[in-house]
């Protein structure tokens, strides 16, 4: 993957041009004429690369093991419904099962491609997604637009905070590096701003957390790890104020109860009660299916569970109506739960290999690559708490990170 340069921002063969927009449409997936359209671009980008260097896919290296090892375990999970004699189960998990296979190819892809991606042309894509991504939530999704144009999809709370989370540290940066320090700071509040009106309270954390530390990555290269803990005792004292403490109970009262009345909030929030159950729906499915898992799009579906409910706060959700059929609200137990142990496990192995990856060549990576592994494990943390594997800029993510990091290790060998 070529370094990040500051002189060459625009695409130029028709490959790059293909790779801008898809990258675009990964940080503003509004456009869905019956599925996604990353998925119509995607040909188009395979078909690019193959006339300008040769080849799409190469089969090469522990990545693409684990890829079809992950391919296993989709096929395996098909043929588990085809024995249950189950048509709704096995209809759901059809409607998916293309999505999942399409995400595979992507990072094999990608994979495959690495020594051919500009990452600043990615970078670039990625911060007008984000802009328009942001612009579109707050100005465009009031007026209904999915409502009289079909291919256009409702972009919901949790989509959006997934996104930001996901890919402003990359933005952050690409703003800093084009535009200059002042009006990255400008970028970064709006931001944070964005994050806490969103409603969401993980946006409203992770936006801010992986924001400034997209800022301040100069303090870590540079070894000055001691500024950083002043920026860090600063930044608390900063929320101990009254006036901060007010402001934040006004953009978002859901976050100001969790970051000021944490005990309690835990205790007594029905949104992350909710959650708490979910765990142990998927827990006692794993029981029941540990290996095969119940199903790929089934887990609202399944309902023959009884929750144990032996968690603190148990007592206000336990027993409401429609429990089973919630949203799991994680995407490892949804994994868990769905795929079994022939899907959590490769998956499982794709993400301990790139964090294993980032151990060997953190040192040999520069500003603008870390952003994109600080929004890697500010997304591995959101995934905990939403159901967001489904999407395909989860897995675009992954593959992202995962390639630039295999690169780097390559040439930390040369």
């Amino acid at each position: 993957m070529r370094e990040y340069d500051k002189n060459i921002f625009s695409p130029g063969s028709q490959s790059e041009k293909i790779l801008f927009w898809y990258s675009f449409f990964m940080a503003f997936p509004i456009i869905v004429p019956v599925f996604n359209i990353s998925i119509y671009i995607f040909p188009l980008l395979l078909v690019s690369f193959k006339r300008r260097y040769g080849y799409v896919f190469r089969w090469k290296g522990v990545t693409t093991l684990i890829l079809f090892l992950l391919a296993t375990g989709i096929v395996i999970n098909f043929f588990s419904l085809l024995r249950l004699d189950n048509s709704d189960f096995l209809r759901r998990a059809i409607q998916v099962i293309p999505n999942y296979l399409y995400w595979l190819l992507l990072i094999w892809f990608l994979y495959s491609q690495r020594e051919n991606l500009r990452l600043n042309l990615i970078s670039k894509a990625l911060f007008w997604g984000v802009v328009s991504t942001t612009i579109f939530y707050f100005f465009i999704t009031p007026l209904r637009p999915s409502a009289y144009l079909p291919f256009i999809k409702y972009l919901s709370q949790n989509n959006y905070a997934f996104l930001i989370i996901t890919f402003t540290p990359v933005a952050i940066r690409y703003t800093y590096f084009r535009y200059g320090r002042f009006r990255a700071w400008i970028f970064l509040i709006i931001m944070i701003v964005s994050g806490f009106l969103s409603g969401s309270r993980s946006s409203s954390i992770l936006v801010l957390l992986g924001g400034f530390v997209s800022m301040y990555l100069d303090s870590f290269h540079r070894k000055k790890i001691i500024r950083f803990g002043w920026i860090g005792i600063v930044l608390f004292l900063f929320f101990q104020m009254s006036v901060i403490e007010t402001l934040i109970k006004s953009l978002n009262p859901r976050t100001h109860d969790l970051l000021y009345q944490t005990s309690s909030t835990l205790k007594t929030d029905r949104s992350y009660l909710v959650r708490q159950a979910q765990i142990e729906k998927g827990l006692e499915i794993f029981k029941k299916k540990p290996f095969t898992g119940i199903g790929l799009n089934n887990f609202t579906s399944y309902t023959e569970v009884e929750l144990p409910g032996s968690f603190e706060g148990a007592k206000y959700v336990i027993n409401k109506p429609g429990i089973t059929e919630t949203s799991s609200h994680n995407s490892y137990i949804n994994l868990l739960a769905e795929g079994g142990l022939a899907l959590a496990v490769p998956f499982g192995l794709l993400i301990i290999y790139t964090l294993v990856l980032l151990a060997r060549v953190y040192k040999a990576l520069n500003n603008n690559e870390i952003v994109y592994v600080v929004g890697f494990i500010m997304m591995l943390v959101h995934l905990y708490f939403i159901a967001a594997i489904v999407n395909v800029f989860c897995w675009f993510n992954i593959g992202i990170v995962l390639t630039l990091l295999k690169l780097k290790s390559e040439e930390k060998l040369i």
